[in-house]
C-alpha cells in the first residue's frame, strides 16, 4: 500500500512540472495581460537580502538582474508577484482594490516564525499600504 502512495506522489510531482506555467518577467503592469511569455525562463526568485533577482533558464544558465529594474514576475507555479521597494508581494485582484500577500517573520519569545500579512493598493501601479481604507483613498 505504501509503495502505491510513493508511486502516486512521484507521478503527481512529474505532472506538476510538466503542466506548470512558465515563469515570466514583467517590466510594467500592462505586461501581465500579454499572452506572450519567454519560454526559456525556467524559474525566477528574488534574493531575500540583496538587490538582485536570480533567473534560471531552461538551458541551465543563471543570471542576476536588479530588483528595481522589473515591475514584477510570475513564478513557475503561476503565482503573480509585484516588486515594491525591493520586496516581492503576491497579489490578487479584488473588487475596488488589489490585495497583496507579504511573507515576513514574527518574533515570539523563544523562536522566530514565518507569517503572511496582507497589504493593499488601489491599482496595480499605486503605492502599497496597510489598510483597504487607505488604498481606496489614494
Amino acid at each position: 500500500m505504501k509503495r502505491y502512495h510513493l508511486v502516486f506522489i512521484f507521478l503527481l510531482s512529474l505532472a506538476e512540472n510538466a503542466f506548470g506555467q512558465s515563469a515570466a518577467l514583467f517590466f510594467q503592469s500592462a505586461d501581465i495581460g500579454n499572452a506572450r511569455t519567454d519560454s526559456s525562463i525556467r524559474d525566477v526568485w528574488p534574493q531575500k537580502f540583496g538587490k538582485y533577482m536570480r533567473i534560471k533558464y531552461t538551458n541551465g544558465d543563471k543570471t542576476k538582474i536588479l530588483k528595481d529594474s522589473v515591475w514584477g514576475f510570475r513564478s513557475r507555479k503561476g503565482r503573480l508577484y509585484r516588486m515594491y521597494k525591493g520586496e516581492p508581494y503576491q497579489f490578487v485582484v479584488k473588487d475596488g482594490y488589489i490585495k497583496y500577500y507579504y511573507d515576513t517573520f514574527a518574533l515570539t519569545e523563544p523562536t522566530i516564525i514565518p507569517v503572511t500579512e496582507a497589504r493593499y493598493s488601489a491599482t496595480l501601479d499605486s503605492p502599497i499600504v496597510f489598510s483597504k481604507k487607505k488604498a481606496r483613498r489614494k
